[in-house]
């Protein structure tokens, strides 16, 4: 995810307008964005009454705990990177980076995906703008957070396979507690070439057209992998 982020924030657009701190605050987004995750989905930690959902009120739920997580290990000794920033700074960095972090949820894919794509029919955004920089942002991770789909098939097989495998393990957990099988993680009634050609179409490819409407030049590389993953699926 650091790695694809790095990727599109070194050249084109994002470049050009990106600052040193938000080019920073992203990194440390992408890197940490998943820091202590259980392999279970939000909907598992909700579902069983793990003592998180209890903790952050079913809202956002594991990336509410990577975030903390990451803040907490912040403010151990000498792990104060950040000291030296002014106040100003310092905010600036904890609300790109929880803004970003929080957009990974899954649950809010159509949420993030619709609001991206109404202000993008008033035009291009304009990256030096707060607001439209943060959207960007949003829409980048969550790419980033997808980008096993934007390799050679190959890779993107090779990552699917050990994706499903944690999801699968997550639908016999289900099962065993009793609890609905959540949708794509039965292991008994799998389809795998069905529900990714699926996948793709409903979820990945919306919001890839609307990364690639952001960072023309930039996010080409990961579209064309794209439509050919979908296609070979």
């Amino acid at each position: 995810v650091a790695h694809a982020i790095h990727f599109w924030l070194s050249r084109g657009l994002l470049a050009e307008s990106a600052t040193s701190l938000q080019v920073l605050s992203a990194l440390v987004a992408a890197m940490c964005h998943d820091i202590g995750h259980p392999a279970k989905n939000n909907a598992f930690m909700i579902n069983s009454q793990n003592k998180m959902a209890i903790l952050y009120n079913d809202i956002s739920v594991l990336e509410n705990m990577h975030l903390s997580l990451l803040f907490e290990t912040y403010n151990e000794p000498g792990c104060d990177f950040l000291g030296e920033t002014t106040l100003q700074e310092w905010q600036a960095f904890r609300k790109q980076v929880v803004s970003m972090v929080l957009a990974t949820d899954f649950g809010r894919h159509n949420e993030i995906l619709s609001i991206a794509q109404e202000r993008l029919k008033q035009g291009h955004l304009d990256l030096h703008k707060d607001s439209d920089f943060d959207l960007a942002m949003k829409v980048a991770i969550k790419c980033a957070d997808l980008r096993h789909c934007m390799m050679p098939h190959t890779m993107t097989q090779r990552t699917t396979a050990l994706l499903m495998e944690e999801f699968w393990g997550q639908g016999d957990a289900e099962a065993e507690l009793g609890l609905p099988i959540s949708p794509f993680m039965n292991r008994a009634k799998a389809n795998l070439y069905k529900e990714q050609a699926g996948f793709y179409q409903f979820m990945i490819m919306p919001l890839m057209s609307v990364w690639a409407e952001i960072l023309p030049v930039g996010a080409s590389v990961a579209m064309d992998y794209t439509k050919r993953n979908w296609e070979t699926w």
